[in-house]
């Protein structure tokens, strides 16, 4: 006995879903609506929340403190931060972004010392370049000596005191922007000369102990599991300093 078949039914051909691994290994490249997002925001631009120094804990129940609810709140902004960005960022490690961040603190400095902003640029958001290049401008024809001295600081000294998330302005799609505050400890040697070769600021012979806190920002492609390598071009970038 023949199977019963609905008329026509014979002609029509099988329907095949193909799964295209690009639109979601490469979803901005791919993607014509992430391609989009990604082309057009490139940063966030401003810091998602400043960072405060822990205070001292003041209230006499300390579980009613409110400067306990704020570091218990920074501590899961870390945490979520970090997980997210081992789910989303192609070989993401912590390491690394400590060693980058210190890059970039060496660069930077040095950039703004020497007035060659081209140290910089591969470290710096787009706007952060020219407000590094309007510092350089309103100090006019001095010259800069800037040294870190040892013990020189070494990329495990960097600490991740928050972190951050946001999504682009249209609220569409992966494409997320993740921020982190860096606090980053050296001993330096600043020295200002005139024109004539004179100190006007600083002491090239004096150390200071100098703490930093540094906002560092990369997009991601937001992703429940698998990491993905883009935004094509993206990396770590100096976005503001506290």
């Amino acid at each position: 006995m023949q199977p019963l078949r609905w008329p026509g039914s014979e002609t029509a051909a099988p329907r095949t879903v193909r799964f295209d691994y690009r639109k979601f290994v490469y979803p901005d490249l791919y993607d014509p609506n992430e391609s989009l997002l990604c082309n057009r925001y490139k940063s966030h631009g401003v810091v998602i929340e400043r960072y405060q120094q822990p205070q001292p804990l003041k209230h006499w129940n300390v579980l009613a403190d409110p400067e306990l609810e704020r570091r218990m709140k920074h501590f899961y902004q870390r945490l979520s931060t970090s997980v997210l960005c081992r789910r989303s960022v192609w070989g993401y490690s912590k390491p690394a972004l400590q060693t980058r961040i210190l890059d970039a603190y060496r660069n930077v400095n040095q950039a703004l010392a020497s007035g060659n902003l081209k140290l910089a640029e591969p470290f710096v958001s787009e706007q952060m370049l020219p407000r590094l290049a309007g510092e350089v401008s309103r100090r006019g024809r001095v010259a800069v000596k800037w040294e870190m001295v040892d013990p020189q600081p070494q990329p495990g000294d960097v600490q991740l005191v928050l972190g951050g998330v946001v999504q682009n302005p249209l609220k569409q799609g992966r494409l997320h922007f993740v921020q982190w505050t860096a606090r980053i400890a050296s001993r330096q040697r600043v020295a200002v000369y005139d024109s004539k070769g004179s100190v006007i600021a600083g002491d090239p012979d004096k150390v200071l102990d100098v703490v930093d806190y540094w906002v560092f920002e990369r997009p991601i492609l937001k992703a429940l599991a698998v990491p993905r390598p883009g935004p094509q071009g993206a990396d770590w970038r100096l976005v503001e300093r506290l």
